[in-house]
């Protein structure tokens, strides 16, 4: 059971890391679609809106063009990453993993991946696996504290281990 749900992690893994090295734009591509307004005052300040109307919108292509052009950083976007979310999320389902906790791991690697910046050094490896591992872990949780438990409760202690 462990076996295949490592291989379906593993194989998620690198597709997102294909399709994320695919749809970044290359370095011979001309940022012909900044206007001249943002080429003379890239960093002018804009109004923002109040926190409650504030929602994580999606990358435009200007500010995916400025993000390269002036940080040498790609902006991932979501549609790289969904169809492989959605594979990954049938992989999980069918490994026995609870739905809820599907859920939870997708919404996080979702959030931890979309919109985010790579600069265009970085391992794309190191930020899928980091993801993967975030998500899990925030998953999994702090855990039991087996020695403190054992401390605070009356003698003898009935622990059972099951697997």
């Amino acid at each position: 059971m462990f076996k295949a749900l490592k291989e379906k992690l593993f194989s998620a893994r690198k597709k997102l890391e294909h399709s994320i090295e695919v749809n970044t734009p290359t370095q011979n591509e001309k940022p012909q679609d900044i206007s001249r307004a943002e080429q003379i005052h890239p960093q002018q300040e804009v109004e923002t809106p109040a926190p409650e109307q504030v929602k994580k919108a999606s990358p435009k292509i200007t500010d995916k063009i400025v993000s390269f052009v002036r940080d040498r950083e790609f902006i991932i976007s979501e549609k790289d990453v969904n169809d492989i979310l959605d594979e990954l999320e049938m992989g999980l389902l069918e490994s026995d993993v609870a739905f809820s906790v599907t859920e939870a791991i997708l919404a996080r690697i979702k959030a931890d991946l979309s919109g985010s910046k790579r600069k265009i050094g970085t391992s794309v490896d190191s930020i899928v696996r980091n993801a993967l591992s975030d998500a899990l872990l925030g998953v999994l949780g702090e855990g039991v504290d087996i020695c403190a438990f054992i401390r605070e409760h009356e003698r003898p202690v009935k622990i059972l281990f099951t697997g």
